[in-house]
């Protein structure tokens, strides 16, 4: 069994014309919903691309069934901390309570 059957994600893209200038990556694990690698080109960035990328994860994410969406940022980061803190009224708040674990293979 492939991981996509086991935990369905989605891909989603951003064009302008045929040049692709942004994705995310949309996934479920069977309660919540993860957003992984969202990202812009830098010369389409401050355009709202981003914010649609997202709404349009969240709504896939809510039709699968997600009571919650986690998204994991890097601190130092500062361009993608300001994004995600800039979605603060839409619901999206920091949860100081997570602290992640990594194993580096190889």
């Amino acid at each position: 069994m492939s991981l996509i059957r086991s935990r369905p994600a989605s891909v989603l893209v951003a064009r302008d014309e045929d040049r692709l200038v942004g994705t995310v990556i949309a996934g479920w694990d069977g309660w919540r919903g993860h957003i992984y690698r969202l990202v812009v080109s830098p010369d389409h960035r401050r355009r709202g691309i981003a914010t649609s990328l997202m709404a349009a994860a969240e709504k896939i994410l809510i039709r699968m069934g997600a009571c919650r969406i986690s998204i994991l940022v890097e601190r130092q980061d500062a361009q993608a901390v300001e994004f995600w803190k800039s979605l603060n009224p839409d619901g999206l708040v920091l949860d100081a309570r997570m602290i992640r674990y990594i194993k580096n293979i190889g």
